[in-house]
């Protein structure tokens, strides 16, 4: 990469100060809601691209810990899928199980909007 090209985050992130200070203002009615949409969806993609991959880890190193076994992700997954559908486990590995989905939807959400996780 050229030592002259910003990287990736300060292009996006350039991209959506133009649409939510020049474009969105400059519009009304379903094209203004239209372009807010796309400001989110590139709000989603830079955060994916800064931490998706971390996350990720974080989440085979959890289901490698619940299952007892290390994986491909999905198959991780699958597995951990079909072990809920024969029965949601009692006591301790039940504890574990909430805390891993509790764990996931936190991070999809400082992905997708970390606004849900401050208090009101």
């Amino acid at each position: 990469m050229s030592d002259h090209q910003p990287p990736p985050g300060e292009l996006v992130g350039a991209v959506i100060e133009f649409l939510a200070t020049t474009v969105r203002p400059a519009l009304t009615g379903y094209p203004r809601f239209e372009t807010l949409i796309a400001i989110r969806l590139l709000q989603i993609a830079a955060a994916d691209y800064e931490r998706g991959a971390e996350l990720r880890a974080r989440e085979q190193q959890r289901l490698a810990a619940l299952l007892g076994h290390d994986g491909a992700p999905e198959a991780l997954e699958r597995e951990l899928v079909e072990r809920i559908r024969r029965g949601v486990p009692a006591g301790e590995e039940r504890a574990a199980l909430l805390e891993h989905l509790r764990a996931g939807a936190r991070e999809q959400l400082e992905l997708a909007n970390p606004a849900y996780l401050r208090d009101p």
